[in-house]
């Protein structure tokens, strides 16, 4: 693969006017296609390879991230929605007339207790309910995750696969690396560890680092899987690692695939099946960080690379992310994000993937861009962007709450209604994104029919004409309650 060089179009070229930008449309477009789009957010879907350590977690509620986003023309397919989300996102302008909402209950008695695949997967319900949703063959299914078992549910249920890559290649950390001799992205210093023998050359690399390094694999979810190492030996190494296979195991078992655990981590193996460790140094190494950068991009299969905008990622102390901001660097410097994030987007372009990817970029104090990774599938930037753009909003911030009682016991949302009740009708409902609108974009809670199991969690995207707005309405919600997890 060889690197193309040509400007991408930035959002200064398109104006503030991101009407153009969709996670289904916009898509086939890039693809050279012409059909209806069926967009779903499949977060942990059928690739055993790609692994969401966290039991905890409500898998089937990302699904629901997709909706606010929904734009003319498409249809989203999401788990089900907690009573009156949908009309309420329809009251304050969220989903076109022309939008379609599918919503499928997960299956509740396999689900309730742990969140796994395939019993929270929308495609995969509709697929064993031997449901067709497109006759006609216009119809195209958009998943963030693609790999051949996600073609074979698209042609289930009626639809044709887009074509994408196996998302092994496209949202792969090691071939990113790898990548960059050829595109020129500039990433901190590391090693891949596909084998015993690469661990000790690997630990030497950065054994005198003052920050240490980061120990992750290179096909699979952050979080838990991800793992800093302050001081770097071939034995804190593989501590680390068997850290890495005790989770992700116990994430594996969630799935309940055909395979058995020792097929899929062998004990002598140092990776799963396929994957591999990527040893990097700490971006502290190169200097402190200044901002946690993702920068939204559209890539086409005619070669055009356009950026839609840059966001801020809001993360905790241990490197977890909690949320995304606009923002809104000088000149010069986005200009520098801009020439790192367009060759990194430029490899991922190269292996055959046309449609939004999110790449993820440090900026140091000096001014220096060290691309981190690259998400090649919308991205927990991309839904509050499309949506603040359908309604006109300057600026916005969006995070995970929990709601709180007055003597700290969690609040629960079993409707809508509890929602606004908590938020207040002056922000949720009467509200606008000028003076103040706070919009629910999922929450925790899980709903099955007529099941539901109520949770105090939610991502919310507060929306306001200004920072200083923006960030009283966060105190406020804050006092009644909402307060960021």
């Amino acid at each position: 693969m060889n690197a193309v060089a040509s400007r991408a179009r930035r959002p200064s070229d398109q104006g503030s006017d991101l009407s153009w930008y969709s996670i289904g449309r916009e898509v086939l477009r890039a693809n050279g296609l012409e059909g209806r789009a069926y967009t779903v957010y499949n977060a942990v879907g059928p690739d055993d390879r790609f692994l969401f350590p966290d039991k905890g977690v409500n898998w089937a509620s990302t699904a629901v991230r997709a909706v606010a986003a929904v734009s003319h023309d498409e249809t989203v397919i999401t788990t089900r929605m907690i009573d009156g989300h949908l009309q309420y996102l329809e009251g304050i302008g969220l989903i076109p007339d022309t939008a379609r909402v599918i919503q499928v209950d997960p299956e509740f008695v396999r689900t309730k207790k742990v969140f796994g695949y395939p019993y929270n997967d929308a495609v995969e319900q509709l697929r064993q309910q031997k449901v067709t949703i497109c006759n006609d063959g216009t119809g195209y299914l958009i998943p963030a995750f693609s790999c051949p078992q996600v073609d074979e549910q698209a042609r289930s249920i009626g639809l044709n696969p887009v074509g994408f890559p196996d998302s092994h290649q496209t949202n792969n950390k090691r071939f990113l690396r790898l990548d960059s001799d050829s595109f020129g992205h500039t990433m901190a210093p590391g090693a891949v560890i596909e084998d015993w023998k690469d661990v000790r050359p690997a630990a030497r690399q950065f054994g005198g680092s003052k920050h240490g390094a980061w120990l992750k694999l290179d096909y699979a979810g952050g979080g838990m899987l991800v793992m800093e190492i302050p001081r770097v030996t071939a034995d804190s190494v593989i501590r680390e690692m068997r850290k890495i296979r005790h989770r992700a195991i116990d994430a594996f078992k969630l799935r309940e695939a055909a395979i058995t655990i020792a097929r899929f981590w062998p004990k002598q193996k140092v990776s799963p099946k396929g994957l591999a460790f990527v040893l990097e140094s700490s971006a502290k190494n190169s200097g402190p960080i200044a901002v946690n950068v993702n920068t939204q991009i559209m890539t086409y299969k005619t070669g055009e690379i356009r950026i839609v905008c840059h966001t801020k990622q809001l993360t905790g102390s241990d490197g977890e992310f909690l949320g995304s901001v606009r923002f809104h660097p000088s000149e010069q410097v986005r200009a520098d994000i801009e020439d790192q994030a367009t060759k990194a987007a430029r490899s991922i372009q190269a292996r055959g993937y046309y449609g939004i990817l999110g790449v993820d970029s440090f900026l140091l104090s000096d001014g220096k861009v060290l691309v981190t990774e690259v998400n090649a599938r919308p991205n927990s930037s991309t839904f509050p962007t499309i949506a603040a753009a359908k309604l006109g909003a300057t600026e916005w911030v969006s995070f995970d709450v929990k709601a709180h009682a007055s003597d700290g016991s969690p609040r629960y949302f079993m409707n809508i209604s509890d929602y606004v009740d908590i938020v207040g009708r002056e922000l949720a409902v009467r509200g606008n994104p000028r003076d103040g609108l706070v919009v629910p974009l999922s929450f925790q809670t899980y709903v099955s029919g007529p099941n539901v199991v109520p949770d105090a969690s939610v991502k919310i995207m507060v929306m306001a004409r200004d920072v200083q707005r923006r960030d009283e309405i966060v105190q406020e919600l804050h006092e009644r309650g909402l307060r960021r997890e």
